[in-house]
């Protein structure tokens, strides 16, 4: 050890070097070499409290000379007045070496001015300061003195003033007066016989600080068991049950042994009742947490997922984009002018240029192509290929495999089978990050499932329908009842496989179904239930939702009978729910069909004796059809490429009113010549000769 100390380059050895030197020297025994080897670690690290906090109690537990332990405290808490366990071990050496009530109290005011950064420090030396007090209060006691009385007073005044200087801290160190007063109780009881004032004090604790601790209620309790009445016990165990959040459940356990072990048979069914009433409340509430901490981590992952997807598709974007510029600086330099790509080629010798100059002219002088250069087809001058068609490495090719492997399979084609599909429901509707595990567990109440089958695209995501498939044909009406479940956030819509014409909800009047709208969109089914549900017997109700899974705002409460109906309309009507008023009727949905439109003169207005006839009935020719045609009017390329010759207008006859109940509008077609047929050709003959 003496050598590792020398051979310190700096000349000032590590404390890292002395701590296992004095241990060894400890475990062989010398007093002598112990406190110097001590003496010379803290000559040169004076400022380090674990070091005077060793040297401190190695001197009171093994060495205890007085003369030696007292003047090494003193320098202690000189070098390190910041320390409070320094301070402690001081007032507990003046204590072991029966020093005066002035001499604590003295070293008391200069450990309170030593200016601690946190009130636990401050809380520690007013603990062991009291400890002195009270141990100077029972020596006189066992010793039968009977000036107690200043004693117990000064003791008193300890206290307040302790409890005094710690309130200050108790906004940033917490209840760090709890263990003083929970002290000051069990001395009020103990030795002052005054439990009147010590329960005082325990309200004061159970009121502030961690009062909503089931320790702090345990404490209490044990102290009216010490030192009180089993009435006060048995109240102090039931306003615990009921105060304490974390662990309730201790103190009822406690009660119940308490009525079992010392009450009678009517106080133990009193607080088994109370005791179970209370739990399931709690259980309540925990359960809603649980539910509120659930629905914060699902956000969370569901943000640290989207952020996960965009910065993928960032770094995705980045290497596409810089793929695409090598490829265009490929493409420019290999469509460079001829000019530019010779210059960046090796000059040919003279004699290759003479020679290839002379094969390449014909006998008549021209210039014939030379074929390419053995160096030009070996690839010296070849263009690269673009980097999209370079050849992958090992490794890249396993990470895609990888990668492809992970992905789920697309493009999966199933043979038809009648007997698999009457056990099959579509699923419609769903999240497209919704999971396989998550669509199995909302539907394996229902029966065994046999298989699932999500559509995907070319990338393996999910379009948001698919097939799931049941062992047994009987599980598909229960799966059916699943309608609307549900699942990733979307409700999800259950239909047979393959069936046309699905269940539509009734579009006639319905007295016994009620129609609710004007709804706040955080009221979920549950709440109008219980709404409604006091007005008579619900059969169902019926929350319209977006895809997304969101309110609309409407509802449809349906009850067993019309009598309910009526009665739950006069009384909901105008309800106000949150911050808006409900609006109530019976169930009556508008018909969808559309009046048929008809084409009359104006503007639809019937004239005096025309009938009217629905646009449907009428076919219109090319070009022949009203300005109107269509939504915006006659297109421009709309025109009539009928000869106005043989085309007819179609016009309506007026008849006496008697007869228009009875017939119907004659058609008359007129034509520009005299008669019902068209010119020929020798009549335009004759109209040009003016014969």
């Amino acid at each position: 050890y003496e050598t590792a100390l020398l051979c310190e380059d700096n000349g000032v050895p590590d404390l890292s070097l002395y701590l296992p030197y004095l241990e060894w020297e400890q475990a062989q025994g010398d007093p002598a070499r112990i406190q110097c080897l001590y003496e010379r670690a803290l000559a040169q690290h004076c400022l380090v409290a674990d070091l005077w906090e060793r040297y401190m109690t190695y001197l009171d537990t093994q060495l205890k000379v007085e003369l030696v332990s007292l003047p090494c405290h003193e320098r202690s808490v000189r070098n390190c007045p910041w320390s409070s366990n320094l301070w402690a071990s001081y007032l507990k050496a003046l204590e072991r070496s029966h020093a005066s009530l002035d001499k604590v109290k003295e070293t008391m005011e200069q450990a309170l001015q030593a200016g601690f950064s946190q009130g636990q420090d401050y809380q520690r030396v007013w603990l062991a300061f009291l400890d002195y007090l009270r141990r100077r209060v029972e020596e006189k006691s066992a010793k039968g003195d009977e000036l107690l009385a200043p004693l117990l007073e000064d003791l008193r005044a300890a206290f307040q003033r302790a409890v005094d200087h710690l309130t200050q801290y108790s906004e940033t160190d917490g209840d760090i007066c709890g263990p003083v007063l929970k002290y000051w109780a069990k001395v009020e009881a103990k030795l002052c016989h005054n439990l009147p004032r010590a329960r005082e004090l325990w309200n004061d604790i159970t009121h502030q600080g961690r009062a909503t601790d089931a320790q702090t209620w345990l404490d209490h309790a044990n102290f009216e068991r010490t030192f009180g009445d089993d009435k006060h016990y048995r109240k102090a165990l039931l306003r615990g049950m009921y105060a304490t959040v974390d662990w309730p459940e201790s103190l009822g356990d406690l009660l119940l042994l308490f009525e079992r072990e010392e009450g009678t048979l009517e106080t133990l069914d009193v607080a088994t009742e109370k005791y179970n009433a209370h739990m399931r409340r709690v259980l309540d509430r925990r359960e809603k947490a649980a539910a509120r901490e659930a629905a914060r981590e699902a956000e969370l992952e569901s943000q640290r997922k989207s952020q996960k997807a965009e910065k993928k598709a960032e770094k995705k974007a980045e290497r596409k984009a810089e793929r695409r510029r090598e490829a265009e600086s490929k493409v420019f330099q290999r469509e460079a002018p001829p000019g530019l790509q010779q210059a960046k080629r090796k000059a040919q010798p003279p004699q290759e240029q003479d020679g290839s100059q002379e094969q390449t002219r014909d006998k008549d002088g021209f210039r014939v192509p030379s074929l390419p250069s053995a160096r030009a087809t070996a690839g010296e001058d070849a263009v690269e290929e673009p980097p999209s068609k370079k050849h992958k490495t090992d490794e890249e090719k396993q990470h895609e495999d990888d990668e492809k492997k992970e992905q789920p399979k697309h493009g999966e084609t199933v043979k038809a089978d009648p007997l698999k599909e009457i056990r099959t429901v579509f699923l419609s509707n769903l999240a497209y990050d919704v999971e396989d595990e998550q669509i199995k567990e909302a539907f394996k109440e229902v029966g065994e499932i046999e298989e699932l089958r999500l559509v995907r695209d070319y990338k393996g995501r999910s379009k948001g329908f698919g097939y799931l498939v049941f062992t047994h044909m009987q599980h598909v009406e229960a799966a059916l009842k699943k309608d609307r479940t549900p699942v990733g956030g979307r409700p999800v819509f259950v239909s047979k496989c393959n069936e046309r014409n699905q269940f539509k909800f009734r579009t006639a009047m319905e007295k016994n179904k009620l129609f609710v709208r004007n709804i706040p969109p955080s009221v979920g089914e549950k709440e109008l239930e219980e709404i409604f549900g006091k007005y008579g017997d619900l059969k169902g109700v019926r929350l319209v939702t977006y895809r997304n899974g969101h309110s609309k705002g409407i509802a449809y409460v349906e009850y067993a009978n019309e009598t309910a109906a009526t009665v739950a309309l006069v009384q909901t009507d105008g309800m106000t729910l949150g911050k808006q008023a409900l609006q109530v009727a019976i169930s009556n949905p508008p018909a969808r069909s559309g009046r048929p439109q008809y084409q009359g003169k104006g503007n639809g207005i019937e004239a005096a004796g025309e009938t009217r006839y629905p646009l449907s009935s009428q076919v219109a020719s090319l070009g022949g059809g009203p300005k109107e045609t269509g939504l915006r009017g006659r297109g421009r390329t709309q025109v009539s490429l009928m000869p106005r010759a043989v085309q007819q207008r179609t016009i309506a006859v007026k008849k006496p009113e008697q007869q228009q109940q009875k017939e119907q509008p004659m058609e008359v077609s007129e034509t520009p010549t005299e008669g019902s047929k068209g010119l020929s050709n020798a009549d335009f003959r004759s109209m040009l000769l003016k014969k």
